[in-house]
């Protein structure tokens, strides 16, 4: 593998950069990880711009960038815009978001199950010195 290229399982991706963890970290919906995927972008582009790469009317991509508090009427953002948005911004920040979220989904159950077979051996502990 060159510099400049990730390794993501099976394919890699040349020349996107990967975005600092903390900044991951610091998103709390996909709508931020988009954003800061767009802020963080190679080429500095208005909104508009960005509509008009992804064949959107500016109003529509405008809505569905809103957070939902603010709208009355849930809009999903579209999957097959990962990758546009992430190879027109020269970075990862989506994907990386994606995978920090599963990874942390994935240790809290690994802790949960660790947790409940600790509980097990208690009781079964327990249960031995009550006899």
């Amino acid at each position: 593998m060159e510099q400049g290229e990730m390794n993501l399982g099976l394919m890699c991706v040349p020349n996107l950069k990967m975005i600092p963890e903390w900044e991951i970290k610091a998103c709390k919906t996909e709508r931020e990880a988009f954003r800061l995927c767009m802020r963080e972008s190679q080429v500095k582009r208005p909104q508009e711009d960005w509509a008009r790469l992804l064949n959107k009317s500016p109003g529509e991509f405008s809505l569905i960038f809103q957070d939902q508090q603010t709208t009355k009427r849930k809009r999903h953002l579209p999957a097959e815009w990962i990758d546009e948005i992430e190879m027109l911004a020269g970075n990862m920040a989506i994907t990386q978001w994606y995978a920090y979220k599963r990874n942390k989904k994935l240790e809290d159950i690994d802790y949960k199950q660790k947790q409940i077979k600790q509980l097990e051996g208690e009781l079964e502990r327990l249960k031995v010195q009550s006899n």
